[in-house]
């Protein structure tokens, strides 16, 4: 038992055995009696005041009892609501972490298939550019396609005072260079890309279509697509890391301090 509770019901005791002696004394004066009949007063007395005395006790520790047994299932309540309430929650987050892996799965399943088919366009693709110094369109294998839009870029650069990083859009225009196949699964990854509200499975969609094709080739395919797609526009200011310079772009622009 609590020291504190122990004292006060030691005192509450101690004053309802006194109060009755005290108080019959004071009224009662007289000397020992030694009559049954005094003492059998003396008894009543004692017996009635002191019962008063503990049946009104009673009824305090009673309510006492009742606000603690009541206070303490409020807390108990509040407690299994708080309990109900957590599990809930993380019932809600492990089936939001379920969905989310389950449609990440997917994701990647998709973007695999729409790359391998991207890809499978790209090696059988036939280019045709258009030759401004010559007014005609020639026709080309990859590499040379490559190789003939790279010098374009690299003569923009040297001639024009204004070339910047905004130049490649340019040239692939100039170049007349058609994706009419290509646009389809193209598109399909920017959209999985752009319509990835989680920033981590973003970045993870990005590297999976970065590291599954070649890096020169699609770059020119986005620069195509980001001229006509307002979609593909978007998704490249919201994701920079999605058009990313190849390699010997990088160094073309770095020769000609053309980097920001």
């Amino acid at each position: 038992m609590n020291r504190k509770i122990f004292i006060f019901m030691l005192s509450i005791s101690i004053l309802i055995g006194a109060v009755p002696f005290y108080v019959y004394h004071k009224y009662y004066k007289g000397a020992f009696s030694i009559t049954n009949q005094d003492w059998g007063n003396f008894g009543s007395f004692i017996g009635g005041t002191t019962g008063a005395l503990l049946s009104t006790l009673s009824l305090l520790v009673l309510i006492y009892t009742l606000h603690i047994t009541i206070k303490n299932s409020k807390e108990q309540l509040s407690n299994q609501q708080l309990n109900h309430d957590a599990q809930m929650k993380l019932q809600k987050d492990i089936h939001n972490q379920e969905r989310d892996l389950t449609r990440f799965s997917m994701n990647i399943q998709l973007l695999n298939n729409y790359i391998d088919i991207l890809n499978k366009k790209l090696d059988v693709k036939k280019y045709k550019i258009f030759i401004p110094l010559r007014q005609t369109y020639s026709s080309a294998p990859e590499s040379a396609t490559l190789n003939s839009l790279f010098t374009l870029l690299r003569s923009e650069l040297l001639h024009n005072p204004d070339a910047s990083l905004q130049s490649p859009y340019k040239i692939i225009v100039d170049s007349k260079i058609t994706y009419i196949e290509e646009l389809v699964p193209i598109s399909n990854i920017i959209g999985i890309i752009s319509n990835e509200e989680n920033e981590r499975f973003r970045a993870n969609y990005i590297s999976i279509f970065l590291a599954g094709t070649h890096r020169e080739r699609t770059y020119w395919l986005l620069c195509h697509v980001i001229n006509y797609s307002d979609e593909a526009r978007l998704a490249a200011l919201a994701n920079p890391s999605l058009l990313v310079l190849p390699e010997n772009l990088l160094d073309l622009f770095k020769r000609h301090h053309k980097l920001a």
